[in-house]
């Protein structure tokens, strides 16, 4: 009668491993992009704004010239806030997905 080693090897499920890794990678991309968007997106704001007191310094009182450098940046922060909300969701979702990971099964074996 033979008797298993007392030294037992345990390895984890390589799929499972690459299915934590993927979702892992989806939360720090996600979160990144939800915060990076809306910065960079402020400082073309800031750029744009620029733009718009600097042509009402030039050229005075132009109604229009200021209200189109207004309305590029109200667009850019609408687009910015877009993208944000959609990497905000994302990233929820993958933290959902990464927390709900079924655990991994646990494949015993013995070194011989």
């Amino acid at each position: 009668m033979e008797t298993a080693s007392p030294t037992a090897l345990l390895i984890e499920d390589q799929v499972w491993r690459k299915k934590r890794g993927f979702w892992i990678w989806n939360v720090a991309i996600s979160a990144s992009l939800m915060v990076l968007v809306p910065l960079t997106v402020l400082l073309f704001g800031l750029f744009g704004m620029k733009g718009a007191f600097g042509s009402l310094g030039t050229s005075g009182a132009d109604v229009g010239a200021l209200s189109n450098h207004i309305g590029q940046v109200m667009l850019s922060t609408a687009i910015s806030m877009g993208f944000s909300a959609i990497a905000f969701i994302w990233t929820v979702v993958a933290i959902v997905r990464l927390c709900t990971l079924p655990k991994p099964p646990v494949i015993v074996g013995s070194v011989r």
